[in-house]
């Protein structure tokens, strides 16, 4: 989640008005945190290209990290995935 006052720290007086929301992303999938990962590093971005810019073994200790993420916060006990992630929504008008 982010923070507003960091948020409006980083702004400053760039913009003439600002409003931050906390907001709830909800992720189910029909497989376990590990394939999770693996979706994400095929068909998301950001994802990809972080593994893309790792050698192996940091492929290995950034995917060992994001499964435990997902296995962390996985409300489903069977066998797929139900995470609730919140999140801040920002809206910046520039100055």
């Amino acid at each position: 989640m982010g923070d507003e006052q960091i948020v409006r720290q980083r702004f400053g007086n760039a913009v003439a008005s600002l409003s931050a929301t906390k907001r709830l992303a909800h992720f189910q999938f029909p497989f376990a945190p590990e394939k999770v990962v693996d979706f994400f590093r095929e068909y998301f971005g950001p994802t990809k290209v972080a593994f893309s810019r790792l050698d192996a073994d940091g492929q290995k200790r950034l995917a060992a990290v994001l499964q435990s993420l997902w296995r962390e916060h996985n409300r489903a006990t069977d066998g797929t995935t139900d995470v609730e992630a919140e999140y801040l929504e920002v809206k910046a008008v520039r100055a």
